[in-house]
């Protein structure tokens, strides 16, 4: 008998579909922010812009190949009905309920008591936000990834449950939308199978869920061979070939110099702290280190004590859920012996490190630690009542008591994510507002570095902002070009200030280059320009009686930062 059969036979339906609102308010608890999200103008944009080509044209970002055509084509269209923000707020309530229907599914086969998958799945997104590694995370705004995770803990419940064939469809599917998330789910899936084939464990066989305090017996037959699971991992790959095409063709017909380039650029200028933990300095990795350690420490330690005391249980859905953690570690282990290995020879490591070795591990280091917590705790109340109490009351305290945080500041300062790096919120918003309603739809901005909503807010394109880079080569290294051009004062290396010499020869300069039509500042920057527009902390000035006859070519491009 499987264990989904017991599931369907234990689990009230009532309950069931409770324990799935409860999980979706955990995550909209910690993912509800108003929008955008840090990344969404970085891919609802893209939507927009994808169905609506004439909307922000003339944008760099924008205008550059697609990584990720398949959820671009199948859900970019609601930007066509919807606004940017209600579009947002729809793909995170069906994301955050699908994955809340996933993760109750799968929470069952792992501890199947009563309320258990709620309870995890605070621990899992408290630790995903505090203890991180390299910055990943699953419930916050909206983008692929998200729905590739939502296929991701749908293939491993079928992975606990042996059905090894269903499980690569679903690991295609996540790999389709998003090829990294879904692709390293299948590298590590197969590591769990391997070990199991070699170990000669089979799954769980048991009429009924076992008690807390009892183990989980496995039978004598190994997983399926590897041709029993051919088929699957195929016809998963075939899907998977949506998301893998178009990540392949992004630079055909570049040239390996750019590619080179723009492998650098992405890996130890733009993406460091996602990408070469080594190289984000001392302090930021003692912090991020600290704490992914706790995370770590959780699921290594109680891990041990549940195969020390149950060995079989290595088998047991529980048991899988640890050995996917530990494959998820080793690629994370490999990240870090190549940044190592090649750290004097960076356009080498840079081919190998772009592939986000740490991302799984990040996810599935938090899952299984909530896991296994959980069920440490429902292990308790069945024998120490008393220690469980505290324990269960202990994880409600620090877990519940940053949900309470959360809910708090949302309330007295309900700030968009992607603009907390503005200087005033309110003066952005503002300034914003009036660009939308009083210039050219396809007039060109040169805009603060750090702005990531001004696309998102106005629909008028931008020169560049550190926050929008391309994904193909060649815009990628146009981009880096820009960079350093227009925020980078001549001579230096270092990104400095919201504009690099502002004056006003220099942004005649800039909007010849350029065809730009505009200029948003901090109003501490005075020019002598037209401005039709100023607030308290923005000014915009008008750049087209400011340009230039003559052709203005940048400053040599200095070295890689």
């Amino acid at each position: 008998m499987s264990f989904s059969s017991i599931e369907a036979s234990t689990q009230s339906t009532a309950r069931r579909w409770a324990e799935v609102g409860l999980v979706f308010l955990v995550f909209f608890i910690f993912g509800g922010d108003p929008a955008p999200h840090v990344n969404e103008p970085h891919y609802l944009c893209r939507f927009k812009h994808f169905w609506q080509p004439e909307w922000a044209a003339g944008d760099l970002f924008l205008e550059s190949p697609e990584a990720h055509y398949l959820v671009v084509f199948s859900l970019g269209w609601l930007t066509k009905f919807l606004s940017l923000a209600a579009t947002a707020w729809t793909l995170r309530v069906a994301t955050w309920l699908a994955l809340a229907w996933a993760w109750q599914r799968l929470s069952y086969r792992l501890v199947p008591r009563p309320w258990c998958a709620p309870l995890a799945a605070a621990i899992w997104t408290f630790a995903i936000e505090q203890g991180n590694l390299a910055g990943e995370w699953v419930i916050g705004g909206f983008e692929a990834k998200c729905v590739a995770y939502v296929f991701v803990l749908l293939a491993l419940g079928d992975l606990v449950d042996d059905r090894w064939n269903r499980a690569w469809l679903l690991l295609g599917c996540a790999s389709a939308f998003h090829v990294l998330v879904g692709g390293w789910s299948v590298i590590v899936s197969l590591f769990v199978w391997a070990v199991l084939r070699r170990g000669g464990w089979g799954r769980s066989q048991q009429a009924q869920p076992p008690a807390a305090t009892q183990p989980i017996r496995a039978d004598s037959s190994p997983p399926p061979p590897f041709p029993s699971i051919l088929p699957g991992l195929i016809a998963g790959g075939a899907i998977a070939l949506l998301g893998l095409v178009p990540t392949l063709t992004l630079n055909w017909g570049t040239s390996p110099e750019v590619v080179e380039e723009a492998n650098h650029i992405y890996t130890f200028v733009r993406l460091p702290h996602h990408l070469a933990l080594l190289h984000n300095g001392s302090d930021w990795l003692r912090e991020r280190a600290s704490r992914h350690a706790v995370v770590f420490a959780v699921w290594v330690l109680l891990a041990w004590r549940l195969w020390k005391r149950r060995p079989e249980t290595i088998s047991s859905p529980l048991g899988r859920m640890v050995l996917f953690a530990a494959g998820a570690l080793a690629l994370a282990a490999c990240g870090l012996a190549i940044e190592l290995a090649l750290f004097n020879y960076p356009h080498t490591a840079a081919k190998l490190q772009r592939f986000y070795w740490y991302r799984l591990n990040d996810i599935t280091a938090a899952a299984v630690a909530a896991w296994l917590l959980v069920d440490w705790t429902t292990e308790l109340f069945a024998r120490r009542k008393a220690l469980g109490v505290a324990l269960l009351m202990s994880i409600i305290a620090v877990v519940g008591g940053r949900m309470a945080q959360l809910t708090y500041y949302r309330s007295v300062s309900p700030m968009a994510p992607a603009d907390r790096k503005m200087i005033d919120y309110a003066d952005w918003v503002d300034v914003c507002d009036w660009v939308r309603e009083n210039t050219p739809t396809e007039a060109l901005f040169l805009v603060p570095r750090e702005s990531h909503s001004f696309k998102w807010r106005t629909g008028r394109p931008e020169v560049v902002t550190r926050k929008d880079i391309p994904q193909d080569a060649t815009n990628m290294v146009e981009w880096h070009r820009r960079i350093k051009d227009v925020f980078r004062p001549r001579g230096q290396l270092l990104f400095l200030g919201p504009l690099a010499n502002p004056d006003a020869t220099r942004i005649g300069e800039l909007a010849e280059r350029y065809d730009a039509d505009y200029l948003v500042i901090d109003t501490s920057e005075s020019l002598n320009l037209p401005a039709p527009y100023a607030n308290s902390t923005y000014t915009v000035y008008d750049l087209r009686a400011a340009r230039r006859a003559e052709t203005y070519e940048p400053p040599p491009d200095a070295e890689f930062n």
